[in-house]
């Protein structure tokens, strides 16, 4: 009799210590990355150019610690690529290491300046762990922008570079004959830019621009 109550003994205590064990939780599901609302995906990666209204060149992603209990130690954020930066929207230092409690947010600003047209590819990468060192992970997000015509254009407001006029009035121009308007186009940003090219929708228009690229300074003209 003694020997079947030893028995129902250890296995209620087996059962009662492993019942206890809380199931751990991968970092990359209780660290998350969302836009408007809806996380980001690490397999389809993310379409910058898509996320941009009304001419921004900046937007703002929630990183957010959804674990219920563990505090996340954020080593750090960059960027693979110089071309994006990012930015917390409170000024926490993303490079020296700050600590998410549990349902924490932080908003994080990335920002394209890119150089030149074409496609350009970028990872977000979140380094991160819980603050007792488990699940030391780096996070990555892919960011992919078609900048593929967001440089063209007086008009653009995101890369703000426009003419000295909205139009301009050429009048009765005679077969054979030429009249020149000067035209100064101006980087109202707070950044260097380069204009890569000029195009005309018809061929009876040229410019003086003999060479490409040409590097407008932050407020300049040419």
């Amino acid at each position: 009799m003694g020997k079947k109550l030893f028995l129902i003994f250890l296995v209620l205590v087996s059962f009662m210590f492993f019942g206890c064990q809380e199931e751990e939780i991968p970092l990359d599901s209780s660290l998350v990355l969302s836009f408007d609302g809806n996380a980001v995906s690490f397999d389809d990666g993310f379409d910058f150019t898509s996320a941009k209204k009304d001419g921004e060149q900046s937007v703002s992603f929630e990183l957010k610690n959804t674990h219920s209990k563990k505090n996340i130690v954020v080593s750090s954020v960059t960027t693979s690529n110089p071309e994006y930066s990012v930015e917390s929207l409170d000024g926490t230092d993303l490079g020296s290491g700050f600590t998410l409690v549990p349902g924490q947010i932080l908003v994080l600003v990335v920002t394209l300046n890119p150089e030149e047209e074409g496609t350009v590819i970028c990872n977000l990468i979140v380094s991160a762990s819980y603050e007792d060192g488990e699940g030391l992970k780096e996070l990555i997000f892919p960011i992919t922008s078609d900048v593929t015509g967001l440089l063209g254009g007086f008009n653009n407001t995101g890369f703000e570079i426009r003419g000295n006029k909205k139009s301009y009035q050429f009048g009765d121009v005679a077969i054979g004959e030429s009249v020149v308007r000067p035209v100064i186009i101006e980087n109202v940003s707070s950044r260097r830019l380069k204009l890569t090219r000029l195009e005309f929708s018809s061929s009876v228009f040229s410019s003086d621009i003999e060479t490409f690229p040409v590097t407008l300074d932050a407020g300049g003209s040419y």
